[in-house]
């Protein structure tokens, strides 16, 4: 009995370290954009107070007001999908050399259980609409 689980535990034991380092990689990622941020807060801060005394307080917000939004829309611009069409590659004439691997334990129970979960819940709904 155990041979069968073991594969299942390895499976989950995998998906909760790749689930870790996942999160561990989205909090360091999340904390370099909250400090990105702040940089930037602080810059646009600094050029308020050098403008603020050269044009005047109202003068020098109108200014990285407009700043600020031609920089929005030069990263909308570059953001924007282009004409071209990037959908799959065209089809090869050959086909490929290797040939397919066959799948590991923990692919095969996961398949196993959804395809008889997915079974289970048709006959379900087949014996639900007929009575």
């Amino acid at each position: 009995m155990s041979g069968v689980l073991q594969p299942m535990q390895d499976f989950a034991h995998e998906a909760v370290c790749a689930l870790r380092a996942a999160l561990r990689r989205g909090a360091l990622v999340g904390m370099a954009l909250l400090i990105a941020t702040l940089g930037a807060a602080f810059l646009v801060f600094a050029a308020y107070i050098g403008l603020r005394f050269l044009l005047g307080p109202g003068l020098a917000a109108l200014v990285l007001g407009l700043a600020l939004l031609a920089l929005a829309a030069g990263v909308l611009f570059v953001a924007r999908p282009s004409g071209r069409n990037i959908a799959a590659p065209p089809p090869t004439t050959h086909p490929p050399t290797t040939p397919p691997r066959p799948a590991d334990a923990a692919t095969m129970a996961v398949f196993t259980a959804a395809f008889v979960l997915g079974r289970r819940l048709a006959d379900r709904l087949n014996s639900s609409t007929k009575s």
